[in-house]
């Protein structure tokens, strides 16, 4: 190791000023939390405290340890900066709840006569309540992550300390504003219900995915001043830009997720619903409470669900995903031959699969859904397809079982995720074989297609499925709609019959089934994560 890093090892930039104020902070909040633990233990255990003191050490030591004095030499260290600065303090801090702990920490004399007429003051709240807005908390945060990474501006941070430190301010105030929807610290009432939280994290993890893979892929160095100093460790500057990046993206997506499947799990968990009123209004409004005494069902939730219910609504995702496959397939044809300059390269490879994933953990086989390879079937289906029945030798999984160990050992011995031309060949491919309109019944779906298979295995652990609201009501049905269809709706082409489907082996979210129950009984209903691994019971499906 050279002298020189093993120099900046050692070397730790105190700042006083802001090492005692965090100290000071520290005790009042424990002050204040020591009180309140008296009566209100349920809502401040220990836990809170410590979430709180983690928080700010982990704010102190993005400032003062060593990492302050490698961000002027390697951009990893800048970013290893800016993750505990908007991704590790801030949450911590607002799991504390912090705001009433801080101000009866306070003495008195403080609390009541200095701050005391502002607290009540309405314009004051009325700010309050604004900046707690999550599309202004989510486009703030944006805008903060995004600004600063702009080169004149990480420049300007990097010759000034100045603006460095403001660069720091802003990262964690933002981040604390980001968070604040997410935590919903006591005594504050949210703008919007619970269940979007996940979704509103989803957004924040877009925003974070994007700017890592353009460190990642942009195949320049975007900051010029790191090539004009030592370099610690022999490390270049793109490789520096390259690990900086990946770290970016690795952390983030962890625990921007890792909220997300936190936030859906007490959602959807039925513990949630059977806390003591006083407490579950302590942390979600009274609205909210009374709702999750109620069966989470997303086929009657406002706006979504009336997509999916509309007539055409499925329609609409798959032509969306059509283009998408049109555009990746154009470009890997005629575009660039360069992965991460092609939208077959970056589209199907990185943004594809992590949305499929993140959809699997938040809900369920939604690709399945707006799947677009199977509009080619339909459309061969009006004129005058599907005569025949899938060969019974073919009816299981062995031939979609071979396919996916295929495309795996193909994926690492081809590199098709470094090649935009195999890509583009490999969608068309999916689409020629998808057309199975000679067949009755969606046969590729069940038997054939690789990624459905990955997608049915994975929604063993998702905390959504398409099921029976009640099942006094399937049991009094003499139609059974929802397998057989009806004038205005077919019924379940996967042959899935609703009273015995357990879990999400082989269903696609077609949500035909909703559509031709002549009693509404039939939603995309929650259930704790993983149910179906920790139980086997007799399922309809294959066999």
């Amino acid at each position: 190791m050279s002298p020189a890093a093993q120099a900046l090892l050692i070397s730790w930039s105190i700042p006083p000023w802001t090492t005692v104020g965090l100290v000071l902070v520290a005790v009042v909040f424990a002050r204040g939390w020591r009180g309140l633990k008296r009566f209100r233990s349920t809502l401040f255990p220990r836990w809170r405290l410590w979430c709180f003191s983690a928080g700010l050490i982990s704010l102190w030591v993005a400032i003062a340890s060593p990492l302050n004095s490698f961000d002027a030499f390697l951009l990893t260290a800048h970013m290893a900066q800016h993750l505990l600065l908007m991704l590790v303090a801030p949450p911590l801090v607002l799991l504390g709840f912090p705001a009433i702990p801080l101000l009866r920490g306070l003495p008195r004399g403080v609390a009541g006569e200095a701050l005391g007429p502002y607290l009540g003051w309405p314009v004051l709240s009325g700010l309050g309540r604004a900046i707690t807005h999550p599309v202004f908390c989510c486009f703030i945060a944006a805008v903060s992550l995004i600004g600063w990474h702009i080169p004149a501006a990480y420049d300007l941070a990097l010759s000034s300390p100045g603006w460095h430190q403001i660069e720091h301010a802003c990262f964690f105030t933002s981040s604390l504003l980001f968070w604040w929807p997410v935590i919903q610290p006591w005594p504050s009432v949210g703008w919007w219900p619970r269940w979007t939280v996940p979704i509103y994290l989803l957004l924040g993890a877009i925003v974070n995915m994007a700017l890592a893979a353009f460190l990642c892929f942009c195949g320049r160095v975007v900051y010029p001043a790191y090539t004009a100093v030592p370099r610690p460790f022999g490390f270049s500057a793109s490789n520096d830009q390259v690990a900086a990046g990946a770290m970016m993206w690795a952390v983030g997506s962890f625990i921007f997720l890792g909220a997300g499947a936190v936030a859906t799990f007490r959602l959807l968990s039925p513990a949630v619903a059977n806390l003591e009123p006083a407490f579950s209004e302590l942390w979600k409004p009274a609205d909210q409470t009374r709702a999750a005494r109620r069966p989470f069902d997303l086929v009657r939730m406002p706006v979504v669900g009336a997509l999916l219910r509309a007539r055409y609504g499925r329609r609409a995702l798959q032509a969306g995903l059509l283009l998408v496959a049109v555009v990746v397939i154009a470009d890997g044809l005629f575009g660039h031959s360069m992965a991460p300059m092609s939208f077959a390269g970056v589209l199907p490879w990185t943004y594809a699969r992590a949305f499929a994933v993140i959809a699997l953990l938040a809900g369920g086989n939604f690709f399945c859904m707006a799947c677009p390879f199977t509009l080619p079937r339909e459309l061969g289906r009006r004129f005058g397809g599907a005569t025949h029945n899938w060969p019974h030798w073919l009816r299981n999984k062995w031939l979609a079982a071979a396919l996916l160990v295929g495309f795996f050992w193909a994926y690492e011995a081809f590199s098709f995720w470094n090649s935009p031309i195999a890509t583009a060949r490999i969608v068309v491919a999916y689409f020629v074989g998808a057309i199975d309109s000679l067949f009755r019944g969606a046969s590729f779906c069940k038997y054939v297609c690789p990624i459905g298979q990955f997608g049915f295995v994975s929604s063993l652990v998702s905390p959504l499925q398409v099921s029976a609201r009640e099942g006094a009501v399937c049991a009094r049905c003499t139609t059974h709609d929802c397998l057989r269809g009806n004038d205005r709706q077919r019924g379940c082409e996967l042959q899935l019959y609703l009273p015995r489907k357990s879990g999400s082996m082989d269903c696609t979210f077609c949500l035909d089934c909703v559509k031709a129950c002549p009693h509404d009984n039939v939603g995309v209903l929650a259930l704790a994560p993983a149910h179906n691994l920790m139980r086997d019971p007799p399922r309809s499906s294959v066999g």
